[in-house]
């Protein structure tokens, strides 16, 4: 009865262990030492994604496996990111932290993620174009090489500037004449609107003052119509009273064709005086269309103007500065020479000193081959002695150059 009840079980991969049915599994998985179990590590960095380790074995046998697996993470001692033991030898020859020799064999040791740098900024051996190319140099020289280049191609460098600087003044004064040109242009155009508000504040003026006059010319005609009509009227009322009945009717409908020739002049005034102020509308409109297109016309002369000035004052001041540096290499260049040229001048001299008193000796002995002084050496103190043919009283070597002097 206990054995069909019981709840403990023994583990089935026979460690030896008896655990309760529900926590069977858990042994299982986590606890049992003779349970299969795999590996684990997974390399992740290769190309073709992340490789797990298959290896199956007893947990028993685990750790020693991984400690000799190959997929086991290694931190790399120069980036200190984990890299499965397979792929350490590759890793250290991609590594950007691994240091490695400069490629141009400058004898610079840096980290592989800055050679590039190194090559494009720093080494001495990389092959780089003139500082000048965007003028039109188009040598390539070691970076040690730069200041011979410079040196030895100031006069070649300082054309292709001048060039350059012509150019640039030329496109300078290019775009000088087209500003000229839309200066111009603007100006006509501003006389033009000037011409043509001034036209039309003629014309609106010219308008203004004949409806004016018309207006005055109606009123003054209005008033004597008024005047006519109100005499008529005091006429027509005195008369009423005397006259008859039919008399008095028609001095009614006279009163009534007096009111309607009345509201006539008043609507035809009433029209005139709208006529003017369409025209005063019209006008102001107009110089509110004239006043902004100058303005628009102003506001692109000053666009243009900023642009061409912004594009053209970077290029300036390169060249300035690079003028400057051209002037100081030459500056150097010219002192040296200077120098140069006045050693060579001092040897020059020394040298025609030398031959002058060659040439004065050869003389001596050519037109006086009998009467030659000879001076002795400052050193041993001698005087001037004459010497005759054999040169008896003087040095035998100088007697025997003056008789060859003399025989030549």
């Amino acid at each position: 009865l206990h054995e069909r009840t019981c709840t403990v079980r023994d583990c089935p991969f026979f460690c030896g262990a008896a655990v309760r049915e529900a926590d069977l599994l858990r042994h299982i998985q986590e606890e049992c030492a003779e349970a299969p179990v795999t590996c684990g590590f997974v390399d992740g960095g290769g190309d073709a994604g992340e490789v797990a380790c298959h290896h199956t074995c007893r947990r028993a046998e685990l750790d020693l496996h991984q400690r000799t697996c190959d997929f086991r993470p290694i931190p790399c001692e120069y980036c200190e990111q984990d890299v499965a033991q397979r792929r350490g030898a590759m890793h250290a020859g991609t590594c950007e932290q691994c240091p490695v020799e400069c490629p141009n064999t400058c004898g610079a040791v840096l980290r592989r993620g800055e050679v590039r740098y190194h090559c494009y900024a720093e080494c001495t051996e990389q092959t780089v174009p003139c500082v000048l190319r965007n003028f039109g140099c188009t040598a390539r020289h070691l970076r040690a090489a730069a200041p011979d280049h410079e040196r030895d191609n100031a006069g070649g460098h300082l054309a292709l500037m001048a060039a350059a600087v012509e150019a640039l003044q030329a496109t300078s004064q290019e775009q000088s004449l087209q500003m000229t040109a839309m200066r111009s242009e603007m100006d006509a155009m501003r006389l033009a609107h000037a011409r043509d508000t001034a036209l039309m504040r003629a014309e609106v003026d010219a308008a203004r003052s004949a409806h004016a006059t018309e207006a005055l010319t109606t009123q003054s005609e209005l008033d004597s119509v008024r005047e006519g009509m109100a005499e008529s009227l005091e006429h027509t009322a005195s008369a009423a009273r005397s006259w008859s009945a039919h008399e008095a009717d028609y001095a009614r409908r006279m009163y009534a064709e007096f009111h309607v020739v009345r509201r006539l002049l008043d609507s035809q005034s009433h029209e005139r005086f709208n006529e003017t102020r369409e025209l005063r509308l019209t006008l102001q409109t107009v110089s509110m269309k004239l006043q902004d297109d100058t303005d628009e016309t102003r506001a692109k002369a000053i666009q243009v103007s900023a642009r061409t000035r912004e594009e053209l004052a970077p290029a300036l001041r390169a060249v300035q500065s690079e003028m400057v540096e051209v002037r100081a290499s030459m500056v150097e260049d010219q002192f040296d020479h200077q120098t140069t040229f006045t050693r060579l001048s001092q040897e020059v001299d020394t040298l025609r000193a030398v031959i002058r008193g060659i040439l004065s000796e050869a003389t001596v002995d050519h037109f006086w081959p009998e009467r030659r002084v000879v001076m002795a050496n400052a050193h041993a103190g001698g005087h001037p002695r004459v010497t005759g043919e054999g040169g008896e009283q003087g040095g035998g070597s100088l007697g025997l150059a003056g008789r060859g002097a003399g025989a030549g």
